[in-house]
């Protein structure tokens, strides 16, 4: 029994994780310390830990007070599987995605279809505000978590790749 429940625990939007989490992933899941991250149930292969796979563009140099910046977060995915994300902010929240297929919580957004990598590569776009107040030289995280399946609807197989982003406060 505790085999299967392992075995459908998480993939955000993929049906065999439905019966498990009816809601999507965990929120939480893009932190790799976490202990209910994408990788406690995806275990089949090592995980990629600051993965040169994931870019986060949109927010460069410092980050502005109250500022709604456009980010672009990128999967390089020259094998054309299906995908799909969870991140967290360390502060500031995410307000839209130019996806219906997302959901956002406060500073957590994560995706609830998978997308299928066209040109070697899979492009999330996503509206992040940052902090109404934010000091000089303040440190914002990005934690990004990218389930690059199988689609097989079972944690076997899948790929699970993390990075951290660090912007600073203007």
């Amino acid at each position: 029994m505790r085999f299967i429940v392992l075995a459908t625990f998480f993939a955000a939007g993929f049906p065999g994780a439905l019966a498990a989490h009816p809601d999507g992933a965990p929120w939480g899941s893009a932190d790799p310390e976490a202990a209910e991250n994408c990788a406690s149930c995806h275990y089949d292969s090592e995980a990629v830990r600051d993965s040169s796979a994931l870019t986060l563009t949109g927010v460069s140099g410092g980050v502005t007070a109250n500022k709604i910046y456009e980010i672009t977060l990128a999967f390089r995915n020259p094998d054309e599987t299906e995908t799909g994300f969870q991140a967290i902010a360390s502060a500031g929240e995410f307000e839209t995605a130019h996806n219906e297929h997302m959901e956002i919580n406060g500073a957590q957004i994560r995706s609830t279809k998978t997308s299928k990598s066209q040109n070697g590569s899979v492009q999330w776009i996503i509206n992040w505000r940052a902090p109404a107040s934010i000091s000089p030289g303040e440190e914002i995280i990005f934690l990004v978590a990218v389930n690059d399946s199988n689609h097989d609807e079972s944690p076997f197989g899948d790929h699970i790749h993390y990075a951290t982003f660090r912007r600073m406060g203007e």
